[in-house]
């Protein structure tokens, strides 16, 4: 009989917030590990963001509770962070002299 996977904190939130918001496809899920800490990163679509928050954040910390779950049985703390997606953001990208800055600088 084939072993069952464990299931991961970032595999939960992506299923969870696919299943809630408007554009799925614009749903990214993301995971920085530190020493005794996990961040997932949710990124949504910005008309997403208000959805996936919820009102009085009560969205966030239902996820932030199953994500608990993972932090009993590894031994890590996992935390959500609800961001939205930079490209539905109007703030214009950076051009390359406010990324590298001009030749005087360098």
């Amino acid at each position: 009989m084939a072993e069952r996977r464990k299931p991961s904190a970032k595999a939960l939130v992506a299923y969870i917030a696919k299943r809630l918001v408007n554009q799925p496809d614009k749903v990214y899920v993301t995971q920085v590990q530190g020493a005794s800490t996990n961040i997932v990163v949710l990124e949504v679509a910005k008309t997403d963001y208000g959805r996936m928050i919820g009102k009085g954040g009560q969205v966030a910390d239902a996820i932030r509770a199953l994500l608990r779950v993972f932090t009993l049985r590894e031994g890590k703390f996992y935390d959500l962070d609800v961001v939205h997606a930079a490209e539905d953001m109007d703030v214009p990208a950076p051009d390359e002299e406010q990324l590298y800055g001009t030749e005087e600088e360098a």
